[in-house]
């Protein structure tokens, strides 16, 4: 049979391991459009006039 403790370990470093890959950084100038807007996608005539995002923006700088 096999130990519980050694199977917890194993996934818990699969776990670790699936965060690396799939979970990014997200860089802070755009930190305000993924978590604080509504919208799910902007066209690219809409994200530059944003002002949300153009706020943002100005407090990370």
């Amino acid at each position: 049979m096999s130990d519980p403790n050694e199977s917890r370990g194993v996934l818990s470093r699969i776990r670790l391991w699936l965060r690396g890959e799939v979970v990014d950084d997200v860089p802070p100038e755009l930190a305000a459009c993924e978590f604080q807007c509504r919208a799910q996608e902007c066209l690219h005539d809409k994200w530059e006039t944003c002002e949300n995002r153009l706020r943002a923006a100005r407090s990370v700088e």
